[in-house]
């Protein structure tokens, strides 16, 4: 019988525990990474929708992930990039660091001082 949320009440009693539907919607995803993430996406969206807040913080996963002891510099690196390339995306424009403010700044010094001379 499929379910229904009308055949609990009317038998007062859940037809199918928590356990059984969350093997049932792994089971409809297996093999199908795509649809494991449309579906991970689905339940954050419906968490976000009752609770009025963000089921997960992307800055804790980040900080939990760099606590991993598997988390290597070259691993930091990649997501560096990865997250400036977002930046670009976003605003249009190259992520600028202090230390390329830094660095600009020094050149331009270097220039007026050349000219000066």
């Amino acid at each position: 019988m499929p379910w229904n949320p009308s055949n609990e009440s009317k038998h007062h009693k859940p037809l199918r525990s928590t356990e059984n539907i969350i093997a049932s919607l792994l089971a409809s995803v297996y093999g199908s990474r795509e649809n494991f993430h449309l579906l991970q996406k689905t339940l954050e969206k419906s968490y976000e929708r009752k609770y009025h807040e963000k089921l997960i913080d992307p800055v804790e996963q980040l900080l939990a992930l760099f606590a991993q002891d598997s988390f290597t510099r070259e691993d930091f690196q990649d997501l560096q990039q990865r997250l400036q390339q977002a930046y670009q995306a976003c605003f249009g424009e190259p992520y600028d660091s202090a230390a390329d403010r830094l660095v600009g700044g020094l050149k331009k010094l270097l220039d007026e001082y050349e000219d000066k001379r």
